[in-house]
């Protein structure tokens, strides 16, 4: 997919809270519900799938809490 960039500042004693959705022509993430990151994925008939996450930080270590992940289901009729 290649890389994104969106500065997002946390206020003090705040966590973070990602949004991310997975679709087979987009990725958007939200974060704390207040910005918006989104990116069009190349679609390449030979193109091997993709489907991991990962996760940095930079200027300091992280610590997740919990990730959950669901299927979506098809937003097209009869699909």
């Amino acid at each position: 997919v290649g890389s994104e960039k969106a500065p997002f500042v946390l206020n003090k004693g705040e966590a973070l809270t990602l949004r991310i959705f997975i679709d087979t022509t987009l990725i958007e993430v939200f974060a704390n519900e207040r910005q918006i990151i989104m990116t069009d994925k190349p679609r390449d008939a030979d193109a091997k799938i993709n489907d991991g996450v990962a996760l940095f930080s930079q200027g300091q270590d992280i610590q997740v809490d919990r990730i959950t992940a669901w299927k979506m289901k098809s937003a097209y009729a009869g699909d």
